[in-house]
């Protein structure tokens, strides 16, 4: 049924942002559009973007629907490079922007779906050391591009596993080279921490990037819109990792390896949430990147050709639930 849409890239360029706006067409007909969940955080970002929240929502709403094209077009991407699914399809992308925009929450622009973006940007470096004898350059551009999204998003610091993991598992690499992944994060740390120095804002940046690491006292976090449905929503990411299995169906062994550790974020991302006090459920939606390939691979290399289609019919019902939830 909707095979012409996931293969050809004509529907990538014109009908996925048609998708992907849909979901904001709710807000033409409430009073109040919903905002992200704002704690009180502090810094050279977050000051600016919670101005902006309450005096251009509608600007922040438009950023927030690039962000989720822009990823939506990068798993295209990283997709085709390494050929995770198995097949050119444009699914995977159709998936994201519909797991993402269920909830309240990811509809606007918030500080850590830009981080996310260079999350994202700093492993694709990382897998590409499969590629190259030589992984020094690859390292360290890994290594900048995580910096930015810790100065952007401090609570990504926490997933070094993945790196440490990543370095090892998707081409072995000498422990010395593990510097040059650590240089790369510390070069745009000093570039920021110059700047801050400069206008005499170091010492009050420095107390905001540690207020991050304060342990959560606050249970349940808190959560936009109806609870109910983000418990339900929430309760479908373990389920997603019973798709794990599928991975030995991905033929190529460059696939493997990168789904295996892009998997991690499914339960890093939600283990963070739970432990620090400042972090809110805007950090899943990074985690939507592998659920996004964990469901297009086990939909893919099913027996039952329909089921890619089922999934998205189900995917697309539950948005159309969440926004008719918003309106009443």
């Amino acid at each position: 049924m909707f095979q012409s849409l996931r293969t050809h890239s004509l529907s990538l360029q014109i009908l996925l942002p048609i998708l992907a706006f849909l979901p904001y067409l709710v807000f033409l007909f409430i009073d109040e559009i919903p905002r992200p969940v704002i704690h009180n955080a502090q810094g050279w970002i977050y000051h600016g973007w919670q101005e902006g929240i309450d005096h251009r929502p509608w600007l922040f709403l438009i950023l927030g629907w690039l962000l989720n094209l822009v990823m939506a077009y990068s798993l295209y991407w990283l997709n085709i490079r390494f050929e995770l699914i198995g097949k050119r399809t444009v699914y995977i992308s159709y998936l994201f922007s519909l797991l993402v925009l269920l909830p309240l929450g990811f509809h606007s622009f918030h500080p850590g779906m830009l981080g996310g973006v260079f999350l994202l940007i700093s492993l694709i470096f990382l897998f590409l050391i499969y590629h190259h004898s030589q992984t020094q350059a690859y390292l360290f551009n890994a290594g900048f591009f995580w910096g930015l999204s810790v100065i952007v998003y401090p609570p990504f610091l926490a997933v070094f596993p993945l790196y440490i993991l990543g370095a090892r598992f998707v081409k072995y690499t000498n422990w010395k080279d593990f510097f040059l992944l650590l240089a790369g994060l510390l070069t745009p740390v000093w570039i920021w921490a110059a700047f801050a120095y400069l206008n005499g804002s170091l010492r009050f940046q420095w107390l905001n990037l540690v207020q991050w690491t304060e342990l959560r006292s606050t249970w349940p976090p808190e959560m936009p819109g109806n609870k109910l449905l983000w418990y339900i929503y929430l309760g479908l990411l373990p389920i997603v990792l019973i798709f794990y299995i599928n991975l030995y169906r991905v033929k190529k062994d460059v696939g493997r390896r990168v789904l295996t550790l892009i998997s991690q974020l499914i339960w890093m991302c939600p283990l963070i949430l739970l432990i620090f006090e400042r972090v809110s459920i805007e950090i899943l939606w990074v985690a939507l990147v592998p659920v996004s390939f964990l469901l297009s691979v086990a939909a893919f290399n099913s027996k039952s050709p329909w089921i890619s289609d089922l999934l998205f019919v189900i995917l697309f019902g539950f948005m159309i639930v969440f926004q008719l939830n918003i309106l009443l």
